[in-house]
């Protein structure tokens, strides 16, 4: 019975923090923002990634299966392998394809070829969830 109740818990538990989100805004830069003239036109591009948090994924692990179970034990390994490898600053979550935004500048020179890009906006967010995050670089701006 006292079993059935703990498993209970650690679902709800689970359930809570995959039902909850939120966006982190991590920079911004913005360039002359301007109405665009007569004749001109607002552009914008975004590309996305899926984002995992080693950390996050590893305390889920550790709370399901318990700290002294095999999976918790292995979790703890793969958290501290996990923290020799990652060091300094970081925004957001480390993603499977790290040139994901690489051509983004190229698709907004493209949204506005022949004319010339004005007001350039970029920013860089992170949708945050339970162990994964959605990495989302964007650039807006006009075409004159």
């Amino acid at each position: 019975m006292r079993r059935q109740k703990l498993f209970k818990v650690k679902i709800t538990a689970l359930v809570l923090c995959v039902s909850s989100g939120c966006a982190n805004l991590h920079s911004v830069m913005i360039g002359e923002r301007r109405l665009p003239p007569s004749g001109g036109r607002d552009f914008d591009v975004k590309v996305s990634e899926t984002g995992f948090n080693v950390k996050e994924a590893t305390s889920v692990v550790q709370a399901i299966g318990g700290k002294n179970s095999g999976a918790g034990k292995a979790a703890k390994t793969v958290n501290e392998l996990y923290d020799l490898v990652s060091f300094g600053p970081v925004t957001g979550n480390p993603v499977m394809d790290t040139k994901y935004a690489d051509s983004i500048g190229e698709q907004a020179s493209n949204s506005c070829a022949p004319e010339k890009t004005i007001g350039v906006v970029s920013i860089r967010e992170t949708m945050k969830y339970p162990v994964i995050s959605g990495e989302i670089v964007k650039i807006g701006g006009q075409c004159k």
